[in-house]
């Protein structure tokens, strides 16, 4: 897998390190799925990308429409944790 991070780092990296608060939503593609267990490495997910909080899947292949939490369709919960995240 190529890298995707670049020179500078990523945008993410760019403004944390300028003070600004990340969040990353949703699918997030760039962890190997070999990479994407509790034991890492973490370097690829979105923690290692400067990401300081993630809600979301590592999996690309994750279909949100399908994926259930609580009962409620996933898309659902993301866009009210989006709610919550933006307003504090």
């Amino acid at each position: 897998m190529a890298s995707s991070t670049p020179e500078h780092g990523t945008i993410a990296q760019v403004l944390q390190g300028n003070g600004y608060s990340t969040y990353q939503l949703g699918k997030w593609h760039q962890t190997p799925d070999d990479e994407a267990t509790d034991l890492g490495p973490f370097d690829r997910w979105p923690s290692g990308k400067g990401f300081d909080h993630n809600y979301g899947f590592l999996g690309g292949a994750t279909d949100p429409i399908q994926t259930r939490s609580g009962g409620r369709q996933s898309t659902h919960q993301t866009r009210w944790k989006t709610f919550e995240y933006i307003a504090c």
